[in-house]
C-alpha cells in the first residue's frame, strides 16, 4: 500500500525516476515491468483497509466465505504445514501442496532460529538450509498466505490475507481469535526446532518474540541476513520480472531500510544473554558468505 511509505510510485514517470536516479538502475529497456509496477501500487493504493479476511466476508472466495468454512479452510492449511515437506519453490505452494517440514527428520530439541533481513536478501534460501541441517519447521507465513485462495484472486490479494495467514503461522493467543491453534504454538507444544524468516526491523518487536520463546524453553539463535537496501530493492524489481511477485518498492527502500541491521547491531551488543547465539550472512555476491558470529551460530554453514 503505497500511501503508507514515503514514496508515490503510481505513475511510470514516477517509477523509472526512482529506479534511475534512487538505485541507479537503467530500466530504459524494461518500460513495460514500469508501467507494470504502477499499475499495482495503484491497486494497493485503493485496497479495502477495512476488510482483511481475517475479519471480513466482503472479499472471501465464496467457497470459505461463512466463519465455519473459513474455520475448516484455517484448520486445513495449519495441518498442512504442520505435515507436509517444504517444496523446493514457494512459487509452487498452494492449498493441497506444499508444507513447512525439512528435507531432514524433525528435531525435538527447542531451538529457535530467527533470520532477519530485506525483502529479497535472500532470508528463503537461508532459511532453508538452516531448517535442513537442524530439522527444524520453517514458520513463515508466506506458506499460509499462498493458500488461502484470495492471494490469487485480486491483484492485492498479498495484502487481503496479511493479517490472516500471520494469525495462522504467528499467533501466540488462544484459537478463538482464528478458530485453530496456529503453526507455532503447535511446534512449540512439541518442542520443536524452528526457523522464524521475518524483516526484524524494529529490535524491540525481536526481542519481545526472542524471549516469549526463551519462556517455552527455547534456546534462541539470530543470524542477519545482510544486504543493504539499494541491492535487495533492485532484487526485488528482479524477482518481479521472474514472477509477477510484487512487493513494494518504496516499503523496502524507505520503510525497513538499514532497520534488520541496526535491530541486529542493537540486540547484539544490549541483548546479548537474551540469545544462545550471533551470526551475520553477506548475500551480496552470488552465494550466501559467512560474515561474523558466536561459536554456536548456524551461520557458520555458510564459511
Amino acid at each position: 500500500m503505497s500511501h503508507q511509505y514515503e514514496r508515490l510510485l503510481v505513475s511510470a514517470g514516477q517509477v523509472n525516476d526512482f529506479l534511475t536516479r534512487t538505485l541507479d538502475y537503467d530500466c530504459s529497456a524494461e518500460q513495460q515491468y514500469v508501467a507494470k509496477i504502477a499499475e499495482c501500487e495503484l491497486s494497493l493504493s485503493s485496497y479495502p483497509l477495512n476488510h482483511p479476511t481475517i475479519s471480513s466476508t466482503e472479499y472471501r472466495d465464496s467457497n470459505y466465505s461463512s466463519e465455519p468454512r473459513r474455520i475448516i479452510l484455517r484448520e486445513q492449511i495449519v495441518n498442512e504445514l504442520l505435515t507436509l515437506e517444504r517444496l523446493e519453490s514457494d512459487e509452487l505452494i498452494k492449498l493441497q501442496a506444499g508444507g513447512a517440514l525439512p528435507h531432514s527428520l524433525v528435531v525435538r530439541d527447542k531451538n529457535a532460529y530467527i533470520i532477519i533481513g530485506l525483502p529479497a536478501s535472500g532470508k528463503s534460501g537461508i532459511a532453508n538450509r538452516i531448517a535442513d541441517e537442524h530439522g527444524a519447521i520453517i514458520i513463515d507465513s508466506d506458506y499460509a498466505k499462498r493458500k488461502l485462495p484470495e492471494f490469487a484472486l485480486y491483484g492485492f490479494g498479498a495484502t487481503l490475507v496479511h493479517k490472516e495467514s500471520s494469525a495462522l503461522v504467528l499467533s501466540a493467543s488462544s484459537s478463538s481469535s482464528i478458530g485453530v491453534s496456529s503453526l507455532i504454538m503447535r511446534c512449540i507444544g512439541e518442542g520443536y526446532n524452528i526457523v522464524v524468516p521475518t524483516v526484524g526491523d524494529d529490535d524491540k518487536d525481536v526481542l519481545t518474540f526472542a524471549l516469549s520463546l526463551r519462556s517455552q524453553g527455547y534456546r534462541v539463535h539470530l543470524v542477519l541476513v545482510n544486504l543493504d537496501r539499494q541491492l535487495a530493492t533492485i532484487r526485488a524489481f528482479q524477482r518481479f520480472k521472474e514472477t509477477g511477485r510484487y512487493v513494494p518498492l518504496s516499503m523496502i527502500f524507505d520503510r525497513y531500510g538499514n532497520g534488520p541491521i541496526q535491530s541486529y547491531l542493537t540486540l547484539k551488543n544490549d541483548y546479548k544473554s537474551s540469545f544462545a547465539s550471533f551470526g551475520q550472512i553477506k548475500t551480496s555476491g552470488s552465494k550466501p558468505v559467512f560474515h561474523e558470529g558466536t561459536a554456536k551460530s548456524p551461520a557458520k554453514l555458510f564459511k
